[in-house]
């Protein structure tokens, strides 16, 4: 079974649900959100080079 993926970007929305590509979130609060929900074991994340760094230790440090 292929793992859920949440997916994140600078250009991303929080109303969206962050299940594919072409609906990404912009937040880590919202990307954990939706991972807890769905059971989502990985988290793309996609932007500059700042946002990235950003999110990924957002990400790192709200680990559940």
């Amino acid at each position: 079974m292929a793992k859920k993926t949440v997916y994140l970007s600078e250009r991303g929305d929080d109303k969206n649900d962050g299940l594919t590509e072409q609906a990404p979130v912009l937040t880590g609060d919202r990307a954990i959100k939706i991972s807890i929900k769905y059971g989502a074991q990985l988290f793309d994340v996609r932007g500059s080079d700042s946002y990235i760094t950003r999110m990924n230790a957002e990400l790192e440090k709200k680990k559940y």
